[in-house]
Parts: structure tokens; C-alpha cells; sequence
């Protein structure tokens, strides 16, 4: 009996083999059995992953190092590589270098603590915080001007110093002589902070109720500050009330029985945050206009916001304001170490056994009055960054190693929590998840790094209800991932590009290497970059633009001094026609900009050069590597112990790297034609029917063992000519074999594009 099924979207991504036998669930209708190193798209097709461009190996392969993202403009942003005592920078494929050498900021952490530091990033001040370190700031001042500093957060002491109090008594008669006290604080120029109080003066008598009397107040002006005004307070039966303020140039202020108010007093601060060992908070964040911070070693449930519109002032006043400081302890029913504050419309908390929901009770601005903290869900966060898509949360679980997703809900009018990955068990038990990113455009991907060395992907629209697992490999453990915009060259629009370190053994040596994810746009096959840690002859260069000199660094740029060519650059402002000024060697030349500026990047020549070989592949020596020239694959070759590959014939573009092994297997086939499904018969695929977009390069079979070439050339192509890109329905007979399932397979190796919209089988059952 003939028969036959289609598939026509692959949105649910990779699911168990657990739930082949969920015949009920429409995602079981639109999964995957296998998707590796391919990305579900949010419509449904499924296409391969582009490779990775090799960006430099870290400074010490022998350590792991992590990377934090840092977004200085929407034009400049950077992957910042951390390790055991530097920072480096890296942005547009480079490495920013600073006199030939890269680019370095000393730090104090250990190598222990790399995986637990903490940021959270405002203007270009990125805040890193670890429970062992003083809460750090990572300033970037310029290009190759960064500081790391700790902020002190304790009260300002610029207050006037010697302060006095003096009586002018002329009517003494039916007198009521009361004690009266003063002290002074100053208000800070720019961020408004008030210092702390000044000496409190000595208690002086007057009756300040008669005609005549007043009390006057001398102070000394505060040294190393600009002040505003200074602010006068008087005490009154233990409480101090504030009677007004003089100028900037004052230093004195005359008390004629000035009524306190009491509701404004001056600023207080607590001791034992930040100040010592076992007080340096773990997490950090912004919200409501205030840095908050939570869970130091000695107060783990403890939460600390600022002041109101300031970054480190935790000073309050009795009584309390609404711009006071915010401190409080949550009250939980077992021990729940503060690992992460996450901002979305309220402030939630994640610890290592439950989540939390900081909000205030009458809907206005948060502080000490209105405070609300309540539990939302009992799970638990591992110590990975969350990540915010939209107003959802994602978190990795602190057991069991799932993806779960965290959104607010009117129904329960709570936050809820979903496990996203109960499609996908098989990837993620027995594991944990050691990075999390997600990168945003063009494709909404979360990128989560997995203890087993693969990078998993989740394809994730909620609103579309998307959550679509595929896993990658790398030839190696991926150790850590960030995502940054960048506007690839060659192209017209930005993207989120993600920045892996690629743990690989290579010649019996552990190499770690930072790699940037290419583009998957493309106009033409030569322009497809489908290999790993991979790098090309037409867009090989790097540049390092100071001044108005740009030193470029071209491998065979052919050109000699005097020479005019078109260079484009990642930096597009700078792309035009160029005479060289000077050549170095055959891989690097100087060229003149007609501005002033700083920068680095990638760069390409135009026309470019024929080449027979492709050298300073240095990282890929004594290696096996995929070939792409103008477009077309050739036979798989190594790479010399000089790093140099040799073509079969000259090419203008050539493609070199790691290869990369796309697999698509199809889930077992459901059929009508019986009450089980057909889950009782065995079948046979005889051909089928792939209708792709812009593909070449791909074989089908029941297994990945037994593939049959998808034929797609034309009478159109030339003979010895690659053929072009084939979009439309591609017939395929395939090799039969008889089976339950009825799945096939469909693989790619060549560093070609593949995208597969939808699958037709001819089926014959038993």
C-alpha cells in the first residue's frame, strides 16, 4: 500500500525520543527527531548554522576566561575577554591593540572566581560585583582609555568643619532659656548628595521666643568640594529638624525661633556593606533610578538599593523618605542566598532555592513604606547571568540543569514559571548550564553552553508560542558566549553576533580561541562562510586605525606602495579609495585617512587578488579543513605546519576552516491509516520531495549511514561550473529501506547553504 506525508514546519525544534509516542501534541507534528548545527527559523524552515570567523586565541590557553558584552553606542560595542588578572577587548571580528600589542586592563580576580562575576552596565560604567571582591567599575574613557576602580560607598564626608553656636540675648527679662544644638551639612554641586552632618555644636541658652533673640551659627568652609548651599539642622528633644539653608559662599546662619521640620533630617548610613570580607554583594542591578545589590557572604538574603537618581549613596534619615536608601531582608522558609536581581516591571529576585517579587503595595515608586517582597515560585537559580526577553525572564534551574522561563500572569496575578526545555530533556540531564546569551536580530535565539562542550539553541518567540531546541559542535567544548550588535561587512543592517571561546586540542595542545559567529547573509555562493574558526582571503584583514594612519593587515594584498585600490571597512565611514603609503610586507600596508580617529576592525580589497594559496592560517596548522573557492567546494585538505593551504586552482574568494557536519533527521511518520497511527507498520521511503531555498550540497537518506546526492544541477549550469543556489521543490529517490519509523535524513558537509522549508515522502507500508 502507497501512501503519503508532508511536514511543513519544523517550529517545535528538536524533541526527546521520549515523546515519539505523543501522537497527541501538534508539536509532535512539527518537531525534529535530530537537529544539529542547524537553526529552526521563527517561520518554520530549518537551515544550517553559519561557521565561525577566528578572532584571536585568548592570552592563556591554559585557563579558561569568560566573556561580558559592553555596548558603549549602538555603533560601538565590544566582547570583553576576562581572565585571571586583564581585561582584553574585542569588537568587529579584532582585537583591540594599543602599540601592536593587545589592549590590556589588569584585574585582581583569581581564576576561580571568573565564572561567578556579576555585571550589570549603565552609560559606559559596567559594575562587577563577586562575593571575595569590592564591587568593581570597568569605565571606558576612550578606545584604549579603560579604568577598573571600587566606588565607595560611604556617606560624603566634604561637611563643614568647626561648626559654633552663638547667643544674642538683648531681652533677658520673663526669660524661658531653653539648650539649643546645631550641626551643618553641604549639598554637593552636579549630583545634589548631602555630606554627613558637621560637629554638633555646643549647647548654648537663649529664649529665642522673645523679640530680639536669635542664636547664629558659624561654620568653616568644607575643603576638595563645590558646594551648592549648606543645609542647617537644630535639635529638638532628641530629633533633628531642618530650619533652612544658606549659600554656597556662606558660612553662617542666624536662628530666630525657626520652627524644625522634623520630616527632614540628616542623612544616616549603616556599616557592613562593601566595607569588609563576607560583605561584598554577589548580585547587582538597576532599577527604579537606584543601583541595587544583594547576598553578600555574611547576609545572603540582605538587598541594598541607593538613593533615589545615585549610584552610591545608602544613606536614609529618620524619619524616612521616598528618595531614602532601600534595605531589607527577605524572610523565607529556608536559606535562599541572593544570586541574581532582574529588572523587568517589577524587581525579581532569584535565589539558589526560590524566585521573589520586589514591588510596591500602591503602585508608585518603590521605598521603605510601600515595600512589597513576595514568593512567586520555589525552584531555584543557578549562578548563570538570566537573561530579559521582552518582560520575560530566563534562568537556568540550580538542579537538573533545565531552561525556564518566567513571566508575569494576570490570571494568578503572579509571576509564573515554565520549564521551555520539557521538549528537549535528553539535552540538558545530567548536564548543567555553564553561559547563558541571546541574541535578539536577526534571528531570536538563546544560546545556552552545556557542561558535555555543545552550544544549544532555542529558536524563542513567546508571543508565537516558539521554543525551538537544535544543538551545535564545535570540533571542541564551548567554554563561554556573548552577544553584541554589529554591523557585519557586507552588510546594511545590524545584528546580535555571537562571541564563543572554543576550547579545542590541536596537535595534543589545548588551544582556546574566540570566534565570532559569520553572518548567515549572503548575495552569492562565494560569499557563504559555512566553516569553524574559519577565515577568507577576501575579507581576511584586520585594521588598527590611529590618527589618520590605518595599518591593515591583509594576507597577499599584492599592492605596493603608490598603488590605488577600494578597501571597505567594517567601520563603513572609512570604506573608499585609498593610495597606499606604505608596505610593510606582503601581508601589511599603511593607508592615510583624510579624519582623525581611532578604531579597529576588519577590512577587504577590492578588486581582490587571485590567489594559489591562503597563508597565515596559523591556528589551523597540521588540521583537516573545508575549502570554498569563489563559491565552489574542493576535495577537504590539511593545513601546512606553516599554516599555509594550496588550492587546485587560483580563486579571487576563498573560504578556509574547520568543517562543519549539518544533520535533519525527520520525526517518525504518523499515518491515518489505521487507530494506531500506523505505529504498527513498517515503511518504506521510496522518494521524497525537499522544497528548499537557496541550497546546494545536500544528501538524503533513511540514515546518515546510507545518503543519496540531491542532483540539482541545470541545463542552465555550465559544465565544471558550481551549480547555483536551487530554490523550489527537489525531487529525491533515495535509497529504500524498510522501517517503523518511515524518517529520513538529510545532511550537509559542505560549506554550502542549506535551508529546508518543508518535507513531501512517498511512502510504501507494509
Amino acid at each position: 500500500m502507497g501512501t503519503k506525508a508532508f511536514d511543513r514546519s519544523f517550529a517545535a525544534g528538536e524533541i526527546t525520543p521520549e515523546m515519539y509516542g505523543r501522537l497527541d501534541l501538534t508539536k509532535e507534528q512539527t518537531g525534529l527527531a535530530t537537529c544539529r548545527n542547524a537553526i529552526v527559523l521563527p517561520h518554520g524552515p530549518v537551515a544550517n548554522r553559519p561557521g565561525t570567523e577566528f578572532v584571536s586565541e585568548i592570552k592563556s590557553s591554559a585557563n579558561p576566561a569568560r566573556l561580558i558584552p559592553f555596548t558603549y553606542s549602538i555603533t560601538q560595542t565590544m566582547a570583553i575577554e576576562v581572565g585571571a588578572g586583564y581585561f582584553r577587548f574585542h569588537s568587529q571580528a579584532g582585537t583591540l591593540m594599543n602599540g601592536g600589542v593587545p589592549y590590556e586592563v589588569a584585574n585582581s580576580y583569581a581564576q576561580a572566581d571568573i565564572a561567578n562575576i556579576h555585571y550589570v552596565q549603565s552609560a559606559d560604567v559596567l559594575t562587577l560585583v563577586h562575593p571575595n571582591y569590592p564591587i568593581a567599575e570597568l569605565r571606558r574613557l576612550g578606545a584604549t582609555n579603560w579604568t577598573l576602580t571600587n566606588p565607595s560607598f560611604a556617606i560624603p564626608t566634604y561637611c563643614p568643619t568647626g561648626a559654633t553656636a552663638t547667643v544674642t540675648s538683648p531681652h533677658t527679662s520673663s526669660w524661658n532659656p531653653v539648650n539649643y544644638q546645631y550641626c551643618v551639612t553641604t549639598v554637593q554641586t552636579g549630583d545634589l548628595q548631602e555630606s554627613i552632618a558637621s560637629n554638633v555644636t555646643t549647647a548654648i541658652s537663649n529664649d529665642l521666643t522673645l523679640l530680639g533673640n536669635y542664636n547664629t551659627i558659624t561654620w568653616t568652609l568644607p575643603t576638595g568640594v563645590t558646594p551648592i548651599r549648606f543645609n542647617v539642622y537644630k535639635l529638638v528633644n532628641g530629633l533633628w529638624g531642618y530650619i533652612g539653608q544658606a549659600a554656597a559662599t556662606a558660612t553662617s546662619f542666624i536662628d530666630n525661633n525657626i520652627t524644625p521640620n522634623a520630616s527632614q533630617t540628616p542623612p544616616i548610613m549603616d556599616s557592613g556593606f562593601n566595607d569588609a570580607v563576607g560583605n561584598y554583594p554577589a548580585a547587582v542591578s538597576y532599577y527604579q533610578q537606584r543601583r541595587c545589590f544583594g547576598g553578600t557572604n555574611n547576609a545572603p538574603q540582605n538587598v541594598w538599593m541607593t538613593m533615589s537618581g545615585t549610584e552610591s549613596n545608602l544613606t536614609y534619615t529618620l524619619p524616612v523618605t521616598a528618595s531614602n536608601r532601600v534595605a531589607f531582608r527577605i524572610a523565607a522558609r529556608e536559606a535562599s542566598a541572593i544570586r541574581h536581581l532582574v529588572p523587568v516591571a517589577n524587581l525579581i529576585m532569584l535565589t539558589a532555592s526560590c524566585e521573589w517579587r520586589v514591588s510596591s503595595t500602591d503602585g508608585s515608586a518603590l521605598w521603605a513604606s510601600n515595600l512589597s517582597v513576595q514568593p512567586q515560585s520555589y525552584i531555584g537559580a543557578n549562578n548563570v547571568t538570566p537573561i530579559v526577553v521582552g518582560n520575560t525572564v530566563l534562568f537556568s534551574q540550580a538542579r537538573g540543569g533545565r531552561i525556564r522561563e518566567m513571566a508575569y500572569n494576570w490570571q494568578a496575578q503572579a509571576y509564573l514559571t515554565n520549564d521551555i526545555s520539557v521538549l528537549a530533556p535528553h539535552l540538558f540531564d545530567y548536564n548543567q548550564v555553564l553561559d547563558m546569551c541571546f541574541s535578539r536580530a536577526p534571528y531570536p535565539i538563546l544560546w545556552a553552553v552545556s557542561t558535555n562542550g555543545n552550544l544549544l539553541g532555542m529558536t524563542y518567540v513567546p508571543e508565537q508560542q516558539v521554543a525551538a531546541w537544535h544543538r551545535h559542535d564545535f570540533g571542541g567544548n564551548v567554554e563561554a558566549v556573548c552577544c553584541i550588535t554589529e554591523q557585519p561587512a557586507g552588510t546594511l543592517a545590524s545584528e546580535d553576533m555571537l562571541y564563543l571561546i572554543v576550547n579545542r586540542v590541536i596537535n595534543g595542545v589545548t588551544r582556546r580561541f574566540i570566534e565570532r559567529m559569520h553572518t548567515r547573509y549572503f548575495n552569492t555562493p562565494s560569499d557563504a562562510f559555512f566553516v569553524d574558526s574559519g577565515a577568507t582571503n577576501f575579507l581576511p584583514g584586520t585594521f588598527s586605525w590611529s590618527g589618520t594612519a590605518i595599518s591593515c593587515n591583509i594576507p597577499s594584498h599584492g599592492l605596493s606602495t603608490g598603488n590605488s585600490a577600494y578597501f571597505t571597512f567594517s567601520n563603513t565611514a572609512l570604506s573608499g579609495t585609498y593610495t597606499v603609503t606604505s608596505v610593510t610586507d606582503t601581508n601589511n600596508l599603511v593607508l592615510t585617512s583624510t579624519t582623525v580617529g581611532q578604531g579597529s576592525g576588519t577590512v577587504s580589497q577590492t578588486p581582490a587578488q587571485y590567489v594559489s594559496q591562503v597563508s597565515g592560517l596559523t591556528w589551523l596548522a597540521g588540521l583537516t579543513v573545508n575549502v570554498l573557492v569563489d563559491g565552489a567546494p574542493i576535495p577537504a585538505r590539511q593545513v601546512s605546519s606553516g599554516g599555509v593551504v594550496t588550492l587546485d586552482y587560483p580563486g579571487t574568494k576563498v573560504v578556509v576552516g574547520l568543517p562543519i557536519t549539518t544533520q535533519v533527521q525527520t520525526l517518525p511518520i504518523s499515518l491515518q491509516v489505521d487507530t494506531a497511527m500506523g505505529q504498527t507498520l513498517e515503511k518504506n521511503v521510496t522518494q521524497a520531495w525537499l522544497r528548499l531555498y537557496r541550497t546546494s550540497g545536500v544528501y538524503v537518506g533513511p540514515d546518515f549511514n546510507t545518503l543519496t546526492l540531491a542532483t540539482q544541477r541545470s541545463f542552465q549550469d555550465l559544465p565544471g561550473n558550481q551549480p547555483a543556489l536551487f530554490s523550489g521543490v527537489l525531487p529525491v529517490v533515495i535509497t529504500p529501506a524498510w522501517q517503523f519509523d518511515g524518517a529520513i535524513c538529510i545532511q550537509q558537509t559542505d560549506p554550502l547553504p542549506m535551508t529546508l522549508t518543508s518535507v513531501a515522502l512517498d511512502i510504501s507500508v507494509s
